[in-house]
């Protein structure tokens, strides 16, 4: 999306990850954003680990101006509906048989 790069969304991914579970697409994200230096990345607050039930997991964080925000990952299904908008090629490649990922972040519901 629009004012977002590759450091920017595997920060975001990262925060919404498990940190030393055995989930292999937890650890590879967070070795991704590991190896990218995002110094205004938020910082983690709580995390929820993956629920089956909605598809995602979640993560509360504190944004460099202070300001808290929500970050969720998951089934792109689940965390589309948390966006003003769908990318084209996101759609394209879910037309094509593609699973894909989705991390959403926004302000704190709370």
């Amino acid at each position: 999306m629009p004012g977002f790069d590759a450091a920017h969304v595997l920060a975001l991914a990262a925060l919404a990850s498990s940190d030393g579970g055995q989930d292999p697409v937890d650890a590879a994200i967070r070795a991704a954003a590991s190896s990218k230096d995002t110094a205004d990345a938020p910082k983690l607050a709580k995390f929820v680990p993956f629920d089956p039930a909605p598809k995602m997991s979640e993560a509360t964080a504190t944004d460099p101006t202070g300001g808290m925000r929500r970050i969720v990952k998951g089934a792109f299904a689940a965390v589309i509906g948390f966006a003003q908008s769908s990318p084209t090629a996101a759609n394209e490649l879910r037309g094509q048989g593609f699973r894909m990922l989705a991390v959403a972040a926004g302000p704190s519901t709370g």
